[in-house]
């Protein structure tokens, strides 16, 4: 059944099939579906495991302009359904950077169906800080930059990821050969968003979300600025359910605090 699904969206199945929860992982930029292999492979028994990836980022699936935010989350909620057809499970969502966004997503739309979510270093709540809008803003114009140009010009484009991540994020993962301008159409995507919404708000991602879901958030301490606002702390510290706690590393919790984020998820999914 798996490989039949694989045209609506990559994505790897693994883990306890009989198991009465589904973990979902979600990655992020510039990351394969690979960053969840260690972490997944030490909670397979605990629960049955379906693996996200995206259109360019895995190998399997590729498409010119890759899908929009919105597009990626109906096509997971669509794969989902399925293996809920077959057993129903409580479902647990695992996310990194990107991921995290398509989980607060997928919670906003289809708020009730999922039973909690874990996200690492990106909040639904950013700092908006002048200072931190002003980094953000910057790397994220040119990755979108670089995936308009590298349509025209595809060593220009590639030119231009290659320094925003391994110049300016200082991150080369081990597939870094495979990263080029056409993992970009995110960027391209959430600014185009972000522009619309500033005339229509209702149409944000995330516009006035609130987690329906208890929400577990791990943040790397050792950053130059954070993914999140104080009052994203704040709520979660007061809801009941919700976890918030920093972690001494990077942005990359997923590879430098793995075993951290494995007894997390176990912890977890006893959570009643």
């Amino acid at each position: 059944m798996a490989a039949n699904l694989q045209k609506i969206l990559p994505f790897e199945e693994s883990g306890n099939f009989d198991s009465n929860n589904l973990i979902i992982f979600l990655h992020g930029y510039p990351d394969t579906a690979d960053i969840w292999k260690d972490i997944s492979s030490k909670v397979d028994k605990d629960a049955f495991i379906l693996n996200f990836s995206y259109p360019n980022y895995s190998e399997r699936y590729s498409k010119m302009f890759g899908f929009t935010q919105l597009e990626v989350v109906k096509r997971i909620k669509e794969i989902v359904d399925i293996y809920q057809k077959i057993k129903q499970r409580d479902i647990t969502i695992v996310a990194h950077d990107w991921g995290a966004i398509l989980a607060y997503m997928l919670d906003k739309n289809y708020p009730g169906y999922f039973k909690q979510m874990i996200t690492l270093d990106v909040a639904a709540w950013l700092d908006r800080s002048p200072k931190v809008m002003k980094v953000i803003i910057t790397y994220q114009f040119k990755l979108a930059l670089a995936f308009i140009i590298g349509f025209i010009l595809p060593f220009i484009g590639n030119f231009i990821t290659d320094h925003v991540v391994r110049g300016y994020f200082k991150y080369q993962p081990v597939h870094y050969k495979r990263i080029n301008y056409r993992w970009n159409y995110f960027y391209v995507y959430f600014i185009f968003n972000t522009i619309v919404a500033k005339f229509k708000p209702q149409a944000g991602y995330l516009y006035q979300y609130k987690p329906n879901i208890p929400v577990v958030f791990m943040y790397g301490e050792k950053k130059v600025f954070y993914f999140h606002s104080q009052k994203w702390v704040e709520y979660l510290q007061n809801n009941k359910g919700c976890e918030c706690f920093g972690v001494q590393t990077d942005h990359w919790i997923p590879q430098k605090q793995g075993d951290l984020v494995v007894s997390t998820i176990k912890r977890r999914l006893q959570v009643q």
